[in-house]
């Protein structure tokens, strides 16, 4: 895969997955199908989203609009 973006991880499914941490972490293994050279996208005003942050090797770009990224929005409207 040559991008993964992640949007957020919120407690949905949590019937299937047990635990926000179990979810948490089957949304993490995403970006282990990325190529070497791959980029993940990540939103950063997500809470979850530091735990990707400080575990992804592969280029990486932030979005958001509350938190410090890389890539920000606002509300014009």
């Amino acid at each position: 895969m040559d991008a993964a973006v992640l949007t957020n991880v919120r407690p949905n499914h949590l019937d299937y997955h047990g635990s926000t941490v179990n979810y948490r972490n089957a949304k993490g293994r995403l970006f282990q199908h990325l190529r070497p050279h791959g980029f993940a996208v990540i939103n950063a005003d997500d809470a979850a989203s530091n735990v990707f942050l400080s575990k992804l090797e592969n280029p990486l770009l932030t979005v958001g609009m509350k938190r410090p990224a890389e890539v920000t929005a606002a509300v014009i409207e």
